[in-house]
């Protein structure tokens, strides 16, 4: 692979254990330091690091101690934008959550060297420990990619016969009796975020994680047979190394990732690896790729396939999706297609189709993506109404042209049915209608107006030979006719476990710092915010289930972005516990306008220009994965992306269309859930 920049922007911290004085002769291992020189020789061989710019812990040079120095000194060498790796081979586990802030109540750790459990001392490294400085480390690079072989939790209750796992009990002794946090307060460093319609940069965004396999699982050791020899590695290690021998730049952590899971778990079927944070980044490298929005096929069942998305994400029966291979970043008009399917059955978090047509025979297969084709529910659309001159007929004819072509646009006569209307607006000397705000013009314009009476996207010159603007104008409403889609989206299944048992509270921050519920004041319909102040959410589990939440932000310029968790992050909230976001420090979440906000800047002496701001909480007894509804804002040419402001922007579809008609047949022998609540903020 060619290297993106040269080796001495490259630097990592390789850490294995294998021997653990502390614990019993069942707590030792045998592939982590063969997982270690396995990773330097891929980084080294395959990546270009230097390696004088590689630091080794393996043993008892692996201490508490140790590990926190070097991941310091780590920091401390880093430059602007360097390129880090963190990776860690030996045993993980829990103990109680000393900071408050964990979901179940126990802090993953990874286990040193020197810890143990009862009576020795807990010198464990936990979770907290790591975040903070990762967020350190983060100030300085975005580019960092975190490797743990081992597990996040787990109990040595296995026979002992079979392979090693990378696991220890967790340490259940109370607070008290564990050493205090070590968790430096100098370390909880507010990150600077530029205003932007994505105002904040979650820490997710600047590293990548793999681990080894979910919380309550096992990281099992692989016995692979070379030279004649039986020699142990870490099953996450073994298979992430074959792929990163064979990848190609221009490839993701997203590209790869799908084979390794599923080799993983072949091998150990209780075993599922995890990848967070930016997926969509080049391996080791500093490129984020703009990749499409799809749904990843999970099984492939003789003529049929099983889709990772369900009712929750707005599958609905007949709709036709086009899949490609599991590598394919973009659709263009040169992207092979691997065949068709028609979605047949719908459950909440999961879907069933049938292969209409294939380019060969299995060429559909687990890890496929899955594009949409054809999204028959015609409550989906959204009518439009075009108000063009006649003596500008040419123009009218391309615009309906463009508008017929669109699955999800119905043109109107009629303003009253109309959600949106498409202005051509001639040359004129003064404000006039329509559009008065718009004011006197010099050339010929392309306004469109939404239900609050303001522009829903960028003003667009007819004449302008180098931008085809009706084509942006189809894209743009398009992306408005999913945002209301999502939005709507409700679950309103009479059985419903999850129904009104999950909260979800906007928070605020006082003056003297203490975080308090936000709410509407006197006169005011929502609460109101202020750019440049933080805004936090909780949301608290009161009912039996432990469920996955993911909260989704609808921006104003049509922009869906995830808040939480981190992309592909998959913990549960367990019955009784409750979650903060946006409220430790390090995780700042600052509120902010896109520039030159609105579209029409207002007149001299109008109240400040404001927007209507929505999230969004669902609420799944699954992990789920709502990729497929992230979108950027409106699309611009020659000004910023904005909107108004009225209410009536979030017109909603009926609630009861998205894939709700089916019958939720049992696909999976297992009966899921799933809950959304919104909450509405001015942000002015």
């Amino acid at each position: 692979m060619t290297a993106i920049t040269d080796a001495s922007s490259k630097r990592a911290l390789l850490i294995g254990i294998n021997k653990y004085p502390n614990f019993g002769n069942r707590a030792q291992l045998k592939a982590c330091i063969n997982d270690v020189n396995l990773m330097k020789g891929v980084l080294t061989g395959r990546f270009d690091f230097a390696l004088e710019n590689i630091t080794i812990l393996t043993d008892e040079q692996a201490t508490k101690e140790a590990i926190l120095q070097a991941i310091d000194e780590l920091i401390d060498a880093t430059r602007q934008d360097d390129i880090i790796v963190i990776y860690y081979s030996g045993h993980g586990s829990q103990m109680r959550d000393r900071e408050g802030d964990e979901p179940d109540g126990y802090d993953e750790t990874i286990v040193p060297y020197d810890s143990g459990r009862a009576p020795h001392p807990n010198r464990d490294i936990s979770d907290d420990e790591i975040y903070f400085r990762l967020l350190r480390l983060s100030q300085k690079t975005p580019n960092i990619t975190l490797i743990f072989d081992c597990c996040h939790s787990g109990t040595i209750s296995r026979d002992a016969f079979g392979v090693n796992s990378h696991s220890v009990e967790l340490d259940d002794r109370p607070v008290a009796e564990l050493p205090p946090s070590l968790i430096d307060p100098t370390l909880k460093k507010q990150r600077q975020q530029k205003a932007s319609d994505n105002r904040w940069l979650p820490i997710g965004k600047r590293h990548t994680l793999i681990a080894a396999c979910k919380a309550g699982e096992l990281s099992y050791e692989l016995p692979v047979s070379m030279q004649g020899k039986k020699i142990p590695y870490g099953t996450l290690t073994f298979f992430l190394c074959r792929e990163l021998m064979i990848a190609n730049a221009g490839t993701t952590y997203r590209d790869i990732f799908s084979s390794v899971s599923s080799l993983v778990t072949s091998y150990n079927y209780d075993q599922h690896p995890q990848l967070e944070g930016a997926l969509d980044r080049e391996i080791f490298g500093v490129r984020d790729l703009d990749t499409m929005r799809f749904i990843t096929i999970s099984q492939r069942r003789k003529k049929d396939v099983i889709l990772k998305a369900g009712a929750a994400q707005g599958l609905i029966v007949g709709s036709q999706w086009s899949v490609y291979s599991r590598d394919t970043k973009r659709v263009n008009d040169d992207t092979s297609s691997l065949g068709s399917i028609e979605v047949t059955e719908v459950d909440v978090l999961e879907s069933k189709a049938t292969v209409i047509t294939e380019a060969s025979d299995g060429a559909i297969t687990a890890g496929s993506r899955a594009v949409a084709e054809k999204l028959i529910n015609v409550d989906m659309e959204v009518t439009v109404q075009v108000d063009i001159p006649a003596k500008f007929n040419a123009e009218r004819r391309e615009m309906i042209a463009e508008l017929e072509d669109s699955a999800r646009l119905k043109i109107s006569e009629n303003k009253e049915d109309a959600d949106f209307c498409i202005y051509l607006i001639p040359p004129r000397n003064e404000a006039a209608e329509p559009v008065p705000q718009l004011g006197s013009l010099s050339e010929a314009k392309w306004v469109v107006i939404g239900l609050h009476g303001q522009p829903v996207m960028p003003i667009y010159k007819v004449t302008d030979t180098d931008t085809d603007a009706t084509e942006k104008i189809r894209e743009n409403l398009e992306k408005w006719v999913s945002y209301r889609h999502t939005l709507a989206l409700k679950n309103t299944m009479a059985h419903n476990e999850l129904q009104g048992k999950v909260a979800f509270e906007l928070m605020r921050q006082t003056s003297d710092k203490k975080w308090v519920k936000a709410v509407a004041a006197k006169n005011k319909q929502y609460p109101v915010f202020r750019e440049g102040k933080n805004i936090g959410f909780r949301v608290i589990n009161n009912g039996k289930l432990p469920v996955y939440i993911t909260i989704l932000d609808f921006g104003l310029t049509g922009a869906i972005t995830l808040l939480e968790p981190m992309e592909g992050s998959v913990k549960a909230l367990e019955p009784g516990k409750s979650i903060k976001i946006g409220m430790r420090e390090g995780d700042d979440i600052i509120l902010g306008k896109p520039d030159n906000f609105p579209f029409i800047p207002y007149p001299k002496g109008s109240p400040p220009s404001g927007g209507i701001e929505t999230v969004k909480m669902f609420a799944t007894t699954r992990p789920t994965d709502f990729n497929i509804f992230f979108q950027e804002g409106v699309r611009s040419i020659d000004l910023p992306e904005k909107i108004g402001f009225e209410a009536e922007l979030f017109k909603l579809f009926s609630l009861t269309q998205l894939g709700i008609k089916s019958q939720f047949t049992k696909l999976f022998g297992k009966k899921d859930y799933w809950t959304t609540v919104e909450r509405v903020f001015f942000l002015e």
